[in-house]
């Protein structure tokens, strides 16, 4: 019954920050990776406008612009209004749960990883929540990932120390998602980071070990 929802309460993991409609709203940041075009994404933004209109003026409450009401298309939105929802970042529920501030603590790195690193990836998604934590406690944070064509400047501001695609040679996206050809790219890209690391700490004992003489 409707009215029963009036007793319950809902806390909504939501993992983008993005309001519900505008340069940063659902169709202009995720309309082009569901198959939207440019024409498509302009009049998705103007109706998902005019429905967070008409819902204020029912009597519900202002939300479109509240962090995480462009989610899902549209659904924090949805939740918030309709259900009275409270939007709760969903990489920080996982944190918390898993307790990693506590487990990273002596920590000389930690390495995490997204499909595809973009202008999203730094918008309350998980490796913006990773970034974050590592920049927190000061803790070098390597990123894998298959796709990184665009800047990384936002997740490298966020806390991300740097990038690597696992990716070693052109292929088409078909065989690059396979999961045989992405564990042997993981393993192979993994190795080239750690073979880099292990340089980094053998040079720095190096020269301790010269500070000490001299």
């Amino acid at each position: 019954k409707m009215e029963e929802l009036h007793y319950c309460e809902f806390l909504v993991a939501c993992d983008v920050n993005n309001p519900l409609f505008g340069l940063n709203g659902a169709s202009y940041i995720y309309g082009a990776q569901k198959g939207a075009s440019p024409v498509d994404i302009v009049q998705l933004d103007t109706k998902l406008e005019y429905f967070a209109k008409i819902t204020i003026e029912n009597g519900f409450k202002e939300s479109a612009n509240i962090p995480g009401a462009g989610a899902a298309g549209g659904m924090g939105f949805a939740f918030m209004s309709f259900l009275n929802s409270t939007l709760q970042p969903g990489i920080q529920l996982i944190l918390e749960q898993v307790q990693l501030k506590e487990k990273i603590k002596n920590a000389n790195f930690l390495i995490t990883g997204e499909g595809k690193i973009d202008q999203q990836s730094s918008m309350g998604k998980v490796i913006d929540g990773i970034g974050a934590l590592c920049k927190a406690h000061n803790i070098p944070c390597i990123a894998l990932t298959g796709n990184s064509k665009e800047s990384n400047t936002d997740v490298h501001r966020k806390g991300v120390s740097c990038v690597f695609s696992i990716l070693n040679s052109p292929m088409s996206l078909e065989k690059a998602m396979d999961k045989q050809t992405a564990l042997n790219s993981m393993k192979q890209k993994s190795e080239q980071v750690f073979r880099l690391i292990s340089s980094l700490h053998q040079t720095n004992q190096s020269n301790q070990k010269v500070r000490i003489n001299e």
